[in-house]
Parts: structure tokens; C-alpha cells; sequence
């Protein structure tokens, strides 16, 4: 999980970018046309970044911050107004330079003289949803800076670092190779018969849900929830309760003969638990921390590129799955939120939210 320093104010200039897109122009000009009424996949995903690089070269850079598991491209979208910005390295010259044919310092693009906010999907191979929304901020960013004033202003003064794909194998194992695969890839033949990553989840009664059974066990790591007992809430590590222990299974079959279910397609590290930030390895309870903190690539990659642009102060991550939004901090309680960005979560922000989805209203 990547979570920064807790800034009183930093969800102004979130919220302002939320509520500028979804309010932008529906007119707007596409150099580079984008539809969403099917999954881009990470084939997809990357052509459309490198059409929008070419059309907008003024506001837009695009960088390769590393290589997957298996060797695709992670990429990072830059949009901000490549002439503006002033940085430190433009004002005092180096007092000691480099020998001849040495590579002396890399100089600092102007958009490091600006305040930053990170912006990805796609941490999850099988919650590729992500990935389309970043693609959608790519698109009203870069068809709005000529048409939008305060989309311009956004752009002129701040930098968007996006990358729509954190977990390239992982998207591309379950867009296009059909395949559920929600950690970076581990190509798995158990039974050699030639196909990999075959058991996924199945769909045993031809419903068309994958559905999860619970089940009463003592050792259950799920209780249910107070208000709606269809809900199972996960314990915590370590958590305790006098409340009625559950497991929940999911509905599948062993496809691969080793007597382990919908595993082959939900192998390798969980991206998400590879960051240092909180973590432990333990793979008995959650799996897929690795053996250390960033010991992917993929999430070895992205910390990396986030010493090298120290100007980012926001970090957004679209996961999707249960169809609900997280305010953060995930991992944190309501009282380490400072209040006026709670107050700007919940009054502005869920207010949208709302509006958007055509839901009831926000509790007094």
C-alpha cells in the first residue's frame, strides 16, 4: 500500500481534480479518439499512451519506469505544461562537475519544479477497472487544456504522473488471456498439459457468478456483520472476537490435478503488499507479500521512480472490485484524517460521489 506523510490540505487539490473532470466539457476536441465500452487490456492501454505522447507533446511525456515479471513495460504518462516550471538546477549551477565523459547529473524537467500527484490502476491484475478510469483522466486532461480555463490552470501549475497499469502481466493474463489474475505472473503447468494459468475460478452451476460460500469454523478468519449479516467482515491480524468465526471459499473446481483450486491464475507477489509500507510477511494469512518489501519489480520499479520526483505529494490507486469507494486512509482511522480534508471527503467529494451514481443523500 502506498501511503504518504498525512498533509492537512492535500485533498484540495484532489477533490478539485475530481470535480473538474467530471464536470469538463463533454465537446472536447480527441486527437487521439478513446471509447470505453469494452476493456483496453494492457496491449490496448499501451498504444493509446504512446498515440496521446505524439498528439501532445507539449503536455505530456511518457517514461518507462522499469520491466514486469515477464518483461512488459511499465509506463508512466506525465501531463503538465512541459515550458513551465522553474527548478533548483536551472538557478545554481553544479560546484563540482562531472570528469569528461562522465554522465553528469540528470537535468530536472521543469514539471519537478511543480506540485505532483500520482495517479494508477491496474495493482491488480483482476481489477482492471482501474486502469480504465486513469485512461479516462488521460482523456479529459489532455481534449480539455485547450477548451477548459481551469483545466489549463491545473495543468500549467501542477504535474499528473499516471500510470494505468501498475501489474502489466497480471491485466494482460486476465483481459487478454481470459484468465483472473490478481498478482503479478507466475506462469504455473501443474498438470503439463500444456496450458498455463488454467484454474481460474469456475462457474460451477452455469449462473454466470462466481459466488463465495461461508461456512461456521473456529479458526474462520470472517465474522458477519452487525447491520447486514449477509456481509462477512475479514479480522484483523491478530484480531480477537467473541463473535462467531466463518471461512469463505470461492465457487471453483481443481482444473490442474494438484489438488489446489483457482490457484495457477492467482500466483506470485500481491503488488499492493509488496510496498514497505506495512509490511510483514506472512503468506498463511494474506499471501503474496513476497519475501521482502519491494522485492518485485513492478513494485520495485514504481518506488523508484518515486525517489527520482520527489515533487509528488498526492498518490491516488484506483482498486476495484466491490463497487464502493475507500476515503483515506485505508489502513487508518477517521481521527489520523486531518478535518478539513475530512470534511472535504465526505461534503464535497460524497456529494459528487452521490450525484454521480444517482444514489440517496449524504446523512446530516
Amino acid at each position: 500500500m502506498k501511503l504518504l506523510p498525512r498533509r492537512t490540505g492535500w485533498a484540495v487539490l484532489f477533490s478539485t481534480v475530481c470535480l473538474l473532470l467530471g464536470n469538463a466539457p463533454g465537446a472536447m476536441a480527441q486527437k487521439v479518439p478513446i471509447t470505453f465500452d469494452d476493456y483496453h487490456g494492457n496491449t490496448g492501454t499501451v498504444e493509446y499512451l504512446q498515440k496521446v505522447a505524439r498528439a501532445y507533446p507539449d503536455i505530456t511525456e511518457l517514461i518507462e519506469i522499469g520491466q514486469s515479471t515477464l518483461g512488459r513495460t511499465q509506463y508512466v504518462l506525465v501531463i503538465s505544461n512541459m515550458r513551465t516550471g522553474t527548478t533548483i538546477d536551472k538557478m545554481i549551477e553544479l560546484r563540482n562537475m562531472r570528469k569528461e565523459n562522465i554522465q553528469n547529473v540528470t537535468p530536472m524537467k521543469p514539471y519537478h519544479g511543480k506540485p505532483g500527484q500520482w495517479i494508477d490502476g491496474g495493482t491488480h491484475g483482476n481489477e482492471y477497472t482501474g486502469t480504465e478510469v486513469c485512461l479516462y483522466i488521460i482523456d479529459k486532461l489532455v481534449t480539455g487544456y485547450d477548451t477548459d480555463p481551469a483545466l489549463k490552470q491545473l495543468i500549467d501549475d501542477n504535474a499528473f504522473y499516471i500510470c494505468p497499469i501498475v501489474n502489466p502481466d497480471g491485466v494482460f493474463i486476465s483481459t487478454e488471456g481470459d484468465v483472473p489474475q490478481r498478482q503479478n505472473s507466475m506462469l504455473v503447468d501443474n498438470d503439463e498439459d500444456g496450458q498455463v494459468n488454467e484454474d481460474g475460478p469456475d462457474d460451477l452451476n452455469g449462473d454466470g457468478h462466481i459466488t463465495q460460500f461461508r461456512y461456521k469454523d473456529p479458526e474462520g478468519q470472517y465474522i458477519m456483520d452487525d447491520v447486514d449479516p449477509r456481509l462477512m467482515i475479514r479480522l484483523g491480524r491478530g484480531e480477537e472476537t467473541t463473535k462467531e468465526r466463518w471461512s469463505v471459499v470461492r465457487e471453483d473446481r481443481d482444473n490442474d490435478g494438484d489438488g489446489r483450486r483457482g490457484e495457477d491464475g492467482e500466483r506470485g507477489i500481491d503488488v499492493n503488499r509488496n510496498f514497505p509500507e506495512g509490511w510483514f510477511n506472512d503468506d498463511n494469512e494474506q499471501g503474496g507479500t513476497g519475501y521482502y518489501a519491494a522485492s518485485a519489480p513492478e513494485s520495485h520499479n514504481i518506488l523508484e521512480f518515486f525517489t527520482n520526483n520527489t515533487n509528488i505529494l498526492l498518490v491516488q490507486s484506483f482498486h476495484t472490485r466491490g463497487g464502493f469507494t475507500y476515503r483515506p486512509f485505508a489502513r487508518w482511522p477517521d481521527s489520523q484524517i486531518a478535518p478539513k480534508d475530512l470534511a472535504i471527503f465526505d461534503r464535497i467529494m460524497g456529494k459528487k460521489y452521490s450525484q454521480l451514481l444517482g444514489v440517496g443523500r449524504l446523512a446530516a
